[in-house]
């Protein structure tokens, strides 16, 4: 899969996928939507 909104780059971030130009990992949004979701009664995780 080829996403043109999400770049890997050794020297960015350790080369964690981020956000094209905002060095903003895509890590750390999947963990605000959890949040966000846990925040608001709803669950993101199957159990």
């Amino acid at each position: 899969m080829n996403f043109q909104r999400i770049t890997t780059n050794p020297e960015i971030c350790g080369g964690k996928p981020c956000i094209r130009g905002l060095r903003f990992p895509v890590s750390r949004l999947l963990g605000l939507f959890e949040k966000r979701g846990k925040n608001n009664g709803h669950s993101t995780h199957q159990r």
